[in-house]
């Protein structure tokens, strides 16, 4: 049941960092996270350089990575499991 709890509350600051980015970073995350597009096809997509689409995922992630891992909830949950 704690597990489930702890999930959750990942999902929604998850969720949170998500649409806290960029709008440009937030498409490349989406479509490659969510609709399974390999960059190559996020790039003919929405019709911008590869290297473009690379650099935004990349700042993405490292975005979401900082935000996620400063919140002392999620660290103290990380922690205990």
């Amino acid at each position: 049941m704690e597990e489930q709890v702890a999930d959750r509350e990942e999902s929604r600051h998850a969720r949170q960092l998500l649409v806290s980015l960029p709008r440009e970073q937030r498409q490349v995350i989406e479509l490659a996270y969510f609709k399974g597009l390999t960059q190559t096809e996020i790039a003919a997509k929405v019709n911008i350089p590869l290297g473009t689409v690379k650099g935004r995922q990349r700042l993405a992630l490292i975005k979401m990575h900082r935000k996620l891992t400063s919140l002392p909830e999620l660290a103290l949950t990380r922690a205990v499991t």
